[in-house]
This record gives C-alpha cells, sequence and structure tokens, in this order.
C-alpha cells in the first residue's frame, strides 16, 4: 500500500506541479526500478512547455534502463514542434542500442519526412539490426530525400550487404553519386573499392573527389598506386585531396613515397593552396628537404595553424643551414607571416648556439642583418623587438650603428630591452644612445639608463 501511494503522489507531481517539483521527481527516479506508468508519465512530459523538465526527460531515458522508454518516446520524432523533434531524435541517439526495438517498430505507415528523419537517428545510432528495414526503405522510397538518408545510413552502419542497392542508386541519378561513394567509403569492402576505382574516369570533380576521399579511407596497395598514376592527370583541389590520401595510406600501410619531380610538385601545391588538414598531410610526405622551392614554400605557410608548424619545425631544426639562405629572402618581401619566421629563426639559432655551432655563412649573415635593420622599421612592436634581439645575438657590431633608430622606438618595453644588450658594452655610441635614453618621457626607461650611467661610471672612478 506504501509503494502504492507513493507512486500515486508522484505521478500526481508530475501531471499537476510547477516545472521545479517535476524536475525533482524527475531527477529522484533516475536510477531507480520505476514502473511503466511512471515512465508513460515522465517521457509524455516533452509536450510540457519548460527547458528544464525537457533536459531532465532527456537525461532520465538516457540513464534509466526502463524497457518500455522507447516505445513512449519514439512517437515524438514526428512531433509537429522542431524542438520536441529533435529533443527525441537525440535522446534516442544517446540510448543508442536500447532505441532500436522501438525505432524498428515505428518504420511502417510514416510519412517520408518522419521517415527521413527515423533513418537519420537509426543511422546515427549505427546498430547494424536496424539495416535490413533501412534496405527495404531503400528498396521501395522514391523520394530523394529519403533516398540518400539511407544510403548514408547504411554507410554510417557499414553494411556490405547492401552494396548491390547502392550501385543501383549510383546509377539512378548523378545526384546521389558523392553520397553513394561516402557510405562505400564507411562500408570499406574489397568490392566497394573495387567500384569507386572502376568509376573513377567517367565521373565529375565532385564524384572523383569523394572517390578519392573514399579511397584513402579504405585502400590497399592497388589502391596506393592508382592514386600514384593519377598525379599527372589531376588539378586544384582534387589534386590535394589525392595528396591526403595517399597520406593517409602511407600512414596506414607505410608505404615509400617516390619523391619525384611529379611528386614534388604535386605536394608543394598542395601546400601552397590546400586547406590546413591537407597542408599538414603534404608537407609529412616531405622526405627531401634541401631544395630552394621546397623550402621556400614551407616558410610562405609557417605561422598560419599551430599544428601545422609543428610539422614543419623539426625539419629546419634537422637541416638549420637550409633556412638561413632563403628566410631572409622571403622576410624581405615584408610576408603576412613576418613575426612567425622571426620566431622560427630566432628558435633554430637557439638551438644552434646550444648544440654548440651556428651552421650560418658570412653572406647569409650579411643578408640577415639586412633584413633585420629594415625589420626595425616595422609597425609591429614584437617584429621590432624580435629584430632587435637578434642583431644583437648575431651582429652587435651592426646593432651598435641603429642604436639611435632603437631608442627611438614607440614601445617602452623594447627601449628596455635595448638597454639590456648594451649595459655592458663600451662604445660612443652606446654612451650617447644611454644619454639620450636617461632623458626619456618614460620613467621606468629614464631611471633604467640613470642607473646603468651610474653604474658604469663607478666602474671608470
Amino acid at each position: 500500500m506504501a509503494l502504492e501511494k507513493a507512486i500515486i503522489e508522484k505521478l500526481e507531481i508530475l501531471k499537476n506541479s510547477d516545472a521545479t517539483d517535476k524536475i525533482d521527481v524527475i531527477n529522484s527516479l533516475m536510477y531507480e526500478d520505476v514502473s511503466d506508468d511512471i515512465v508513460k508519465s515522465i517521457v509524455a512530459l516533452i509536450d510540457y512547455d519548460d527547458r528544464g523538465v525537457s533536459n531532465s526527460i532527456s537525461m532520465f531515458c538516457t540513464i534509466n534502463q526502463h524497457p518500455a522508454i522507447g516505445k513512449y518516446l519514439i512517437p515524438f520524432i514526428s512531433s509537429q514542434d522542431i524542438f520536441r523533434r529533435n529533443l527525441a531524435g537525440d535522446t534516442l541517439i544517446k540510448m543508442g542500442s536500447r532505441a532500436v526495438p522501438a525505432i524498428l517498430s515505428y518504420f511502417d505507415g510514416l510519412n517520408d519526412d518522419d521517415l527521413k528523419f527515423l533513418i537519420d537517428v537509426a543511422g546515427m545510432i549505427g546498430d547494424p539490426a536496424v539495416s535490413k528495414k533501412i534496405m527495404e526503405a531503400l528498396k521501395i522510397n522514391k523520394n530523394p530525400n529519403v533516398i540518400l538518408a539511407c544510403v548514408e545510413a547504411l554507410g554510417n552502419l557499414k553494411c556490405e550487404a547492401a552494396i548491390p542497392q547502392l550501385i543501383s542508386v549510383y546509377d539512378m541519378d548523378l545526384f546521389y553519386r558523392p553520397t553513394v561513394i561516402e557510405a562505400m567509403g564507411k562500408i570499406g569492402s574489397k568490392e566497394a573499392l573495387d567500384f569507386m576505382v572502376l568509376m573513377y574516369d567517367k565521373e565529375d570533380e565532385i564524384t572523383k573527389y569523394s572517390i578519392i576521399e573514399s579511397l584513402g579511407m579504405i585502400g590497399d596497395e592497388g589502391t596506393f598506386f592508382f592514386l600514384l598514376s593519377e598525379l599527372g592527370n589531376t588539378r586544384g583541389p582534387l589534386l590535394h585531396t589525392l595528396i591526403g590520401s595517399m597520406f593517409e595510406l602511407k600512414l596506414r600501410y607505410d608505404f615509400d613515397i617516390p619523391f619525384d619531380e611529379r611528386m614534388k610538385n604535386a605536394i608543394l601545391k598542395t601546400i601552397a593552396d590546400g586547406d590546413t588538414r591537407l597542408k599538414k598531410a603534404a608537407v609529412h610526405l616531405i622526405t627531401v628537404f634541401d631544395d630552394k622551392e621546397t623550402i621556400m614554400t614551407c616558410l610562405r605557410i609557417y605561422g598560419e595553424d599551430t599544428e601545422l608548424d609543428e610539422t614543419i619545425k623539426p625539419k629546419f631544426f634537422e637541416n638549420p643551414h637550409v633556412l638561413y639562405p632563403y628566410i631572409g629572402e622571403i622576410l624581405l618581401e615584408v610576408p603576412h607571416n613576418t613575426k612567425g619566421l622571426l620566431n622560427l629563426l630566432e628558435e633554430v639559432l637557439q638551438y644552434e648556439a646550444m648544440m654548440g655551432s651556428v651552421s650560418i655563412s658570412g653572406i647569409d649573415l650579411r643578408n640577415l642583418t639586412d633584413t633585420f635593420v629594415k625589420c626595425l622599421e616595422s609597425p609591429d612592436e614584437e617584429i621590432r623587438k624580435l629584430s632587435i634581439e637578434m642583431l644583437f645575438a648575431l651582429n652587435t657590431s651592426t646593432a651598435i650603428l641603429f642604436l639611435e633608430q632603437m631608442i627611438q622606438d614607440d614601445d617602452l618595453w623594447n627601449k628596455l630591452k635595448v638597454m639590456e644588450f648594451i649595459e655592458n658594452i663600451n662604445d660612443p655610441n652606446v654612451d650617447k644612445a644611454l644619454q639620450v635614453l636617461s632623458s626619456d618621457n618614460e620613467d621606468m626607461v629614464k631611471e633604467r639608463a640613470l642607473s646603468i650611467i651610474s653604474q658604469r661610471n663607478d666602474i671608470k672612478n
């Protein structure tokens, strides 16, 4: 009797109380062994207009293991209210395989919109038990949106048995082909692989793009050599995707990449023009890192993406001597990535110094010195700071010649940085610079300059 009374009380709260009380009751039952009536009452509250209640219902359905939850939840995917429809769909996906019996029971008699939504949900859950129902829907339904949903879902389910049907859909209309190829790529069988290679030459650019991406996901040694053979026939974004797929196959099977002129050109075009993901793949494929074109191409994109930089940077640490002749040439163009290049140069120089030998030649040193002097005119204070640091690190005598320009810097921290470098240097130009700085408008600069002058006088005396 006490148990029945408690159940009646909870049902009453769920039906007639305010949102806060409803939430409290739902939350208290998350892990409880509840009755069918309780489950039905909780799920019915999806129609209650309160987001807090909705969130608690979704959590209850996800956590509680009552077998009837799916049965009461599934009708809401036919709701005219988009929020409730999506809430039901998201919750079913979170329930996973527990939602499958309800999904299977709801297939028949739906309109096309609801059927598409149900198939989308089933595909995202990924339980192969729904494959047969989706294949039946694909066989009889003529609505393009439902057909695409079926194709995508069968790909997510990795349903090899559906490949003959997918090939039939492929032949129905050009509109379906990219989605069919993507589905086959997810299925990943030998039959799917052979079909994509067979179709490649017959297809338009968009479908070829999908085929190449899929071959990267499911390919084998034969696929690798097929992609390699297409290098000379491929241009633009399609070439970048081809390079990305070759990288995926190299990762999976440890294939050797022939770094001949054809491959080099394809890689460099991808580094220059591909999206960030494909640039990373292309950089990883570089096996010979000593020619000007390769190095210049990598330097021109340095600083665009942190992860990409971390892929490029080790190549310069391994071959620091190849950096110095070319980085100054690019910096003189005042590129958009000047700051990133200066940071890279500073890191490589510091690394070489730590290792005990800087491999920079006399002519490269002169060229870089000219570059740093030009960078002193940059409107970016960080670029000016880096240039000051490297001028003093690599060529102190030249740095002193440009002290007058350095101490006119608008940034007080740059002036303080200059004084760090010159405080122990005996040179008339340094004395002159310190005298100018001792009258600076910034108190911190003035006080530091006066302190250095006082110390230097003490030493002389």
